[in-house]
């Protein structure tokens, strides 16, 4: 039988797993007797397992197996072995929440999460008009993503929002972030390089006028006008950035390199920077920012990696932190 490999979803990249691991004897079998699917309709890129891996999914989860996504009992099963014998107080509820759910998810609170609803292309956000290009499940995670419990909350006590900051928020997405905080801050500065959000990001940020300039540019360590790449040391050139928000996709190390006068000067003063894209990220953000003079560390609450996040996902399932913190270290400034 030849096997096709199918693309990820969300990213378009193409993981190819191990031939051995596809045509080791009776996986393609129990796949399919598995999923009650036919041949043409399983998806391969998610088998790279070891003979006998799938004989223990149902009794693993305690699920009927029709209930169940296939690529979700696997991932569970992997996390499970990685860090069953060495796990954070924090990584053992995740893992015991994850055993029970159906469904694979990228969060998983030590709170309940938060449901919200949306209608004609917008939605309300904290007594505002947030307006989407797309409506689907993802425009949960706004709502979801900041609560005090998630490993993606932007904020915390000595990192937040003040009266009359300066916000640059890079990877601003569908402008959530910006959106809440707009009545405190002086200035929203939005970068955001896809070309989706752009309309519906001048929609929702029209009644601020001069308070809010979008921009549509790659944030980088160099400046490219065919590519469309610009840096932060260029765009904020004599100019002092009160809070720092990043979320660009793992490309929030090359932007950081782009911003070296910015963080020689100190002329950032708060920084919440993502580190869960890509493996070992946490670790270089943090020491980029140390190296400079500033204080930085991330919370004790982990995200659960998805396919997208990066090409090591099958191979190395992985607990998380989300966000790097940073801020100007006083007594190395003194």
């Amino acid at each position: 039988m030849t096997i096709s490999l199918k693309k990820f979803m969300g990213g378009g990249h193409t993981w190819v797993p191990d031939k051995m691991s596809i045509v080791a004897e009776g996986i393609l079998d129990d796949m399919v007797t598995y999923g009650d699917l036919k041949d043409e309709n399983v998806d391969y890129n998610i088998i790279a397992m070891q003979k006998g891996t799938l004989n223990n999914f149902t009794n693993y989860l305690n699920c009927k197996k029709e209930n169940i996504r296939t690529e979700d009992f696997i991932l569970k099963y992997k996390f499970e072995e990685k860090y069953k014998n060495s796990c954070t107080p924090v990584e053992h509820i995740l893992l015991n929440r994850m055993k029970v759910r159906r469904k694979l998810d990228t969060y998983y609170f030590l709170d309940g999460p938060r449901r919200y609803f949306l209608e004609n292309g917008s939605i309300d956000w904290n007594g505002k008009r947030l307006f989407l290009e797309s409506i689907g499940e993802y425009v949960f995670e706004p709502y979801i993503e900041q609560i005090n419990c998630s490993p993606h909350k932007y904020e915390n006590e000595d990192v937040r929002i003040e009266e009359g900051d300066l916000l640059v928020d890079v990877g601003a997405c569908e402008g959530n972030f910006s959106l809440y905080n707009i009545d405190k801050l002086g200035k929203a500065v939005l970068i955001e390089c896809e070309d989706q959000w752009i309309d519906s990001l001048a929609k929702t940020f029209a009644p601020y006028g001069s308070k809010v300039e979008i921009y549509k540019n790659y944030i980088s360590d160099c400046c490219n006008e065919y590519s469309n790449e610009i840096t932060l040391d260029v765009l904020f050139r004599n100019q002092t950035i009160d809070f720092l928000k990043m979320d660009i996709e793992g490309m929030e190390i090359k932007a950081l390199r782009g911003a070296v006068d910015l963080l020689k000067e100190k002329r950032i003063k708060k920084l919440a920077i993502c580190c869960y894209h890509r493996h070992g990220d946490r670790e270089k953000i943090m020491s980029i920012l140390k190296s400079y003079g500033y204080l930085a560390w991330t919370s004790e609450y982990k995200m659960i990696t998805q396919p997208w996040f990066d090409n090591t996902m099958y191979l190395e399932p992985e607990f998380r932190n989300g966000v790097v913190w940073g801020k100007i270290n006083e007594e190395v400034v003194q």
